[in-house]
């Protein structure tokens, strides 16, 4: 949900003409249907959990419906009705949890809560974090990902299933997604439990999925709506995986071995006016270098101030995320004078913050 909000704050704080208007109402519009469907669903889900339970919590459940079900004011009474019946039964089965689901979610969230009880209200916030952490508490990241597109593409019958049955095993599963042939039994090792995929090579299983699809789509045009419904779901489970562990942009970035807390989208958008102060000081007294690589060109930036303005560096330094031990004192010359003045700096180098920082205005040079 916050993804979604994220997206629209972007489009948001990046208007700026009357023409624009109409475009922002309907992102708006847009926005808000998506929030409404995914809190829809994890109302679904959380009372699906809910329904799962040990017989001494769905006791506790029929009991709570029960006593305040009269006072709500919302459902029909048809629809209390059915409720009534399924909570009298000692066992319930799918048949009666899918009937009490498509009643119960259709409930605003808080009537929802209301007429559930406390304790139903602090299950559905442990599921929803739970959810949200799943990935977090597995002991294998990478595992996770693939596992998870495994029993997908395992439940999928008919011709959909002849598609995809060659690649449905871990060592053919990197074809869907342009990776080479070891690389998902590879990073399924217990010694890559923790490691991470980077953002761009999330982005390259992206578009080589895509191109599967749409290849299979020209081939087979009556599987279509099919064939959507798997890129979609398929999507979903990279979006989740790079949503919660946030990936390093490629895969031999080094600045977060260094700066693990580095807010490399820190000016991506002026949105504060601490952001405002920082960048003031960047334009003053920070530079940024362009060192020319075989892998391409490479930003070098620094801040650099009087070793009396220290304090004012630290803070900088806390502000954007970098580690203030790399802080380095130096005595430092002018154009103007040979006499050398006591100065600290701080160099570092990231590729999108300095872009973000260009994009702004900023002047940049050519490393000798």
């Amino acid at each position: 949900m916050f993804k979604i909000l994220k997206r629209f704050l972007g489009i948001y704080q990046n208007y700026s003409s009357n023409w624009m208007e109409q475009t922002l109402l309907l992102e708006g519009k847009k926005t808000a249907r998506r929030l409404y469907q995914k809190l829809e669903v994890l109302k679904e889900e959380a009372i699906q959990e809910i329904l799962n339970r040990e017989n001494s919590t769905l006791q506790n459940f029929k009991e709570v419906l029960k006593e305040n079900l009269y006072n709500n004011t919302i459902l029909r009474m048809k629809e209390k009705s059915i409720i009534i019946k399924i909570i009298q039964k000692d066992k319930f089965n799918e048949e009666d949890k899918e009937k009490l689901i498509s009643i119960l979610s259709k409930l605003p969230t808080e009537d929802l809560i209301s007429l559930l009880g406390e304790d139903v209200k602090n299950q559905i916030k442990t599921f929803i974090k739970q959810k949200q952490n799943g990935i977090m508490e597995s002991d294998h990241y990478n595992r996770w990902l693939t596992d998870n597109i495994y029993a997908y593409l395992k439940r999928l019958e008919g011709e959909i299933r002849i598609l995809f049955e060659p690649f449905i095993e871990f060592k053919n599963m990197g074809v869907l997604f342009g990776l080479y042939k070891n690389y998902i039994p590879t990073n399924r090792m217990y010694k890559n439990s923790k490691k991470i995929i980077a953002k761009s090579t999330l982005d390259d299983m992206r578009v080589n999925f895509k191109k599967v699809i749409e290849n299979w789509i020209n081939k087979y045009p009556h599987l279509v709506q099919s064939l959507l419904f798997v890129q979609s779901d398929i999507m979903k489970f990279i979006d989740e995986y790079e949503a919660i562990l946030q990936p390093k942009p490629t895969p031999d970035y080094q600045m977060f071995n260094h700066h693990p807390n580095f807010k490399r989208n820190y000016f991506e958008i002026i949105d504060t006016y601490e952001k405002a102060h920082w960048l003031g000081f960047l334009f003053a007294d920070g530079w940024i270098t362009i060192e020319h690589k075989k892998s391409g060109n490479y930003y070098r930036m620094g801040l650099q101030l009087s070793y009396n303005d220290k304090n004012v560096l630290n803070r900088f330094c806390e502000s954007i995320g970098i580690n203030p031990k790399y802080i380095k004192n130096r005595l430092t010359g002018s154009d103007f004078s040979t006499k050398l003045y006591p100065t600290t700096e701080i160099r570092w180098g990231d590729q999108k913050l300095a872009q973000d920082l260009i994009n702004l205005g900023m002047k940049y040079e050519y490393s000798e």
